[in-house]
């Protein structure tokens, strides 16, 4: 979600991020798992709209989505939400 979050905020995505940018961030960061990474992100549908299959996948925040990644950064930050 952060991956995706990031790049869109960023201007890197304009609308959609590719499913392979996001896996490319978890191999880097040894955090890919190939057995479950395809499933996991099927079952973020309620923070992602998704267009295509496989490969070609591609998500995009929704407002949920937003909503749950700016409270996952202010956790982090270790700032309190109202």
């Amino acid at each position: 979600m952060l991956v995706a979050a990031g790049r869109q905020a960023g201007g890197y995505d304009p609308e959609w991020t590719s499913v392979a940018e996001i896996r490319a961030v978890c191999e880097e960061y040894g955090k890919y798992d190939s057995a479950n990474f395809a499933s996991i992100i099927k079952g973020m549908d309620n923070c992602f709209l998704m267009k295509d299959k496989g490969i070609q996948r591609k998500v995009k925040l929704s407002r949920p989505g937003w909503e749950a990644a700016a409270d996952l950064v202010a956790k982090m930050a270790g700032v309190e939400q109202a």
